[in-house]
């Protein structure tokens, strides 16, 4: 039975709702936030803070009203509107009290998550960089490899080569899927990391604290590439383009993707 009030958010899961390749809709921060505040009504209706009325006021509040971290600031209003909360709602569980105005409920929201982040070790000014690397970690590696890939991204941006990261490109899209099309990594855009040099402008996901930790201290090794290779999503590394192609036919023969 729902709680009112109660929401659980998971790693990896992004602000709007996401479709998967077999049309199953995931919903979104914002949907679980909007379902967490209906309250029943004496005729048998419930009243809730909708989803519209949340993006209004997470693309109109002042960052410190709603309790934006102070780290996150500077990256919240660079943002475009309706992504300037994506990354800064932790995973883990919410109970919020569902009565107040749209602003005070997602007030609620990030003053609880900013507890989460900060025991992750997140402050200071490179914070929000951490937290958009570690997004792209999240949506990128199981666990086991999470250190790994994000050296990977930290080798790549220290010689200026494109990050080329599938979930970058589907992320504005509202896919959750390993591939992309060749449309979408054709089509320009902020998140395209197959056309742009660096990170994106903000995270692309909530991020656990697994990849936080990943972001904050990467492996060590001199890798540049990897790719899923085995039907568990394991990932193969490599240093090399020519075997990093090596790799990719095995993860093909292994039915990988």
């Amino acid at each position: 039975e729902r709680r009112v009030g109660f929401f659980d958010v998971k790693g990896g899961v992004q602000l709007d709702d996401t479709r998967a390749p077999d049309g199953t809709v995931s919903p979104g921060v914002l949907s679980q936030i909007s379902r967490a505040t209906c309250l029943g009504t004496a005729d048998g209706d419930a009243r809730c803070t909708g989803v519209d009325a949340l993006r209004a006021a997470m693309a109109d509040a002042d960052p410190a009203a709603i309790a934006v971290p102070e780290w996150a600031r500077a990256g919240y209003r660079a943002a475009a509107p309706e992504r300037r909360m994506e990354g800064l709602v932790a995973p883990g569980p919410y109970d919020l009290d569902p009565r107040g105005t749209p602003e005070q409920v997602l007030r609620q929201v990030l003053t609880a998550s900013a507890t989460r982040l900060e025991a992750a070790g997140l402050g200071g000014e490179n914070a929000y960089r951490t937290l958009v690397l570690a997004s792209v970690v999240e949506k990128e590696a199981l666990v086991p490899d999470m250190p790994k890939v994000a050296r990977v991204i930290e080798n790549r941006l220290a010689v200026n080569q494109r990050l080329e990261m599938d979930s970058t490109v589907n992320y504005p899209l509202d896919v959750q899927a390993l591939r992309t099309t060749a449309e979408a990594r054709s089509t320009p855009g902020p998140y395209n990391t197959y056309l742009n040099t660096g990170l994106p402008p903000t995270p692309v996901a909530s991020v656990s604290s697994a990849a936080l930790s990943a972001a904050e201290s990467p492996a060590a090794g001199p890798w540049l590439f990897f790719v899923r290779c085995t039907t568990e999503g394991a990932s193969c590394f490599a240093t090399t383009y020519p075997e990093h192609l090596g790799n990719v036919d095995r993860a093909r023969a292994a039915g990988a993707f």
